[in-house]
């Protein structure tokens, strides 16, 4: 619970005391359980090379108790703290040794999430054509998960954004804001918020933009994300200056450039 609502300091003494248990239980299903844990806590907190080492030996202990479940959970992990370090292709072997266990074990939406985070792998790459394969993979394995489907429909419109698809990047990224709120996800919320900020401020819809923003940087800080919030804000800082207007696109007039948020739907953004 300390880890999942970002109190840190809770969470290491916790951990530390349960390791203490399950090494005197002689519990090794326990004991992996825990030190994942430990591991997704120094992730983090910022310590990914104690985060990388520990999903390191996670990955050992779990191969030798036959424990294909708790491995492809540290595969996982670890290929998302590469990806975070810029390190995608020491990432993606790690992802694919998850997707393949998570088949072997019919974790369906296990393997929704390692098809997503492969998916926005590859749309970092600018690998178009292969995010949207993974996407599709995605969805077939998502049945009534309002996070796997909240993470995939952010996915899906930064993806349409970067296609310049912006209607569809609007539409998306709505739908990613919606079931965010219906999931009670704040982290999903500020990721879907901050993608949709994105799509409008390149089009040009300041005032949105910023909204947007300010509502992704408040659930961010208000999970412990401070790194991601103080990202976000920088932006605000920059979309706040009424001297800074994002440029029209080659070929453009600003009036194609402005692409308003639908109104019927502004509720959307707002907290009722």
């Amino acid at each position: 619970m300390h880890l999942t609502l970002s109190n840190h300091n809770a969470a290491e003494d916790a951990l530390s005391r349960a390791l203490e248990l399950a090494i005197d239980d002689e519990s090794p299903v326990a004991k992996l359980t825990i030190n994942i844990n430990l591991a997704r806590l120094h992730r983090l907190t910022g310590r990914h090379g104690e985060a990388i080492a520990l999903f390191r030996s996670c990955i050992t202990h779990a191969q030798r108790n036959g424990d294909p479940v708790r491995e492809a959970k540290a595969e996982q992990y670890l290929g998302e703290t590469l990806a975070e370090l810029d390190q995608y292709e020491k990432a993606l072997p790690h992802y694919h040794r998850a997707l393949h266990l998570r088949a072997l074990t019919g974790d369906a939406s296990g393997q929704a999430a390692t098809y997503i985070t492969l998916a926005e792998l590859h749309l970092g790459q600018e690998e178009f054509a292969v995010a949207h394969r993974h996407c599709h993979l995605a969805q077939a394995q998502i049945a009534g998960d309002l996070t796997a489907g909240m993470r995939l429909r952010t996915v899906q419109a930064r993806l349409a954004a970067a296609e310049r698809n912006d209607r569809a990047a609007l539409r998306l990224s709505q739908e990613a804001v919606e079931l965010a709120e219906r999931a009670h996800n704040a982290t999903g919320q500020a990721r879907a918020l901050e993608a949709f900020a994105e799509i409008l401020y390149s089009r040009g819809n300041r005032e949105d933009a910023v909204d947007a923003w300010t509502r992704a940087a408040a659930f961010y800080r208000g999970r412990g994300r401070d790194a991601k919030a103080d990202r976000v804000e920088e932006r605000l800082a920059v979309a706040r200056d009424p001297h800074l207007i994002p440029q029209a696109r080659d070929g453009e007039s600003d009036e194609e450039n402005t692409v308003a948020m639908p109104a019927p739907r502004r509720s959307v953004i707002r907290h009722r």
